[in-house]
């Protein structure tokens, strides 16, 4: 069971308010696939992309720029979303360069440079929502064209 303490102070009405990120299964299910690609724990982006990636993957935003960004920093009591995305941003990064490659091979095959959040969300909150379960051996359902540009299969 894994509960998150949150580093900033409690805001009425956020998430933050009750100073843990609910424990329900996709929070779990993504805490354990980021920890799977290395993804540095102890940092905000972590713990963003820990809300964001259910909130995605339940329907609860569908433009990651317009809407996600925007109700996770409203959830998380940011005042910026810019922030929000930039710390994504670093969290992803972080993970490519010092996280385990072969995992992110497995997820991201045949890419030689870090995938865009947007095709992280969207790549994680498939994943997360699929019935495989999380094992080293699992393939995602996702693939990417020879030019690195990510599109999923009408037919799957």
């Amino acid at each position: 069971m894994h509960i998150f303490k949150l580093p900033f102070p409690e805001i009425p009405g956020t998430i933050a308010m009750e100073s843990t990120i609910i424990n329900d299964p996709l929070h779990r299910r993504t805490s354990r696939l980021l920890h799977q690609l290395g993804c540095p724990v102890h940092r905000i982006g972590f713990r963003q992309l820990c809300v964001a990636i259910p909130m995605y993957a339940r329907g609860e935003a569908s433009a990651v720029c317009k809407e996600l960004y925007p109700l996770i920093a409203r959830n998380l009591g940011s005042s910026d979303w810019r922030a929000v995305e930039r710390s994504i941003r670093c969290e992803i990064l972080d993970g490519w360069k010092h996280g385990k490659p072969e995992m992110w091979e497995r997820f991201f095959p045949g890419r030689n440079r870090a995938p865009s959040n947007k095709e992280f969300i969207c790549t994680m909150a498939e994943l997360i929502t699929s019935r495989l379960d999380l094992s080293p051996d699992i393939v995602p359902l996702h693939r990417y064209r020879q030019d690195g540009y990510f599109y999923t299969p009408s037919g799957m």
